[in-house]
């Protein structure tokens, strides 16, 4: 998949207070949170977060939903057939709009298209 942004607006960042490890992550989603609505604080836009699981993904989207409802999310879900996942990239392709979209991998059961968390 081609990037949906262009090379000037990547910016990394490493945050090494914040542990993403297995045994550490329900510890991580309120840091991972904050920075996230941080970010789109300073810079509202478009954001594009990738997690090492859905089930992490989906962790970290419930309490952004919760703590930060104005922060329009999308997000990839577990199971999404070709035609799904081409309208997630498409999704993240689009300029319009402001919001965070969501990745995740790994295994998992058949899920539902794309959405806006509401």
């Amino acid at each position: 998949m081609a990037s949906p942004f262009a090379a000037e607006q990547l910016q990394v960042r490493v945050i090494s207070s914040v542990s993403t490890r297995f045994q550490h992550r329900q510890a991580s989603l309120a840091p991972i949170v904050e920075l996230i609505a941080e970010q789109y604080r300073l810079q509202p836009g478009n954001y594009l977060a990738f997690f090492s699981s859905f089930d992490y993904q989906q962790q970290v989207a419930r309490l952004l939903a919760e703590r930060y409802p104005h922060i329009v999310q999308w997000s990839q879900s577990p199971g999404m057939d070709e035609a799904q996942r081409k309208g997630f990239r498409t999704l993240c392709r689009r300029r319009a709009g402001r919001g965070l979209r969501r990745a995740g991998r790994g295994r998992s059961a058949k899920g539902s298209t794309c959405r806006a968390p509401g």
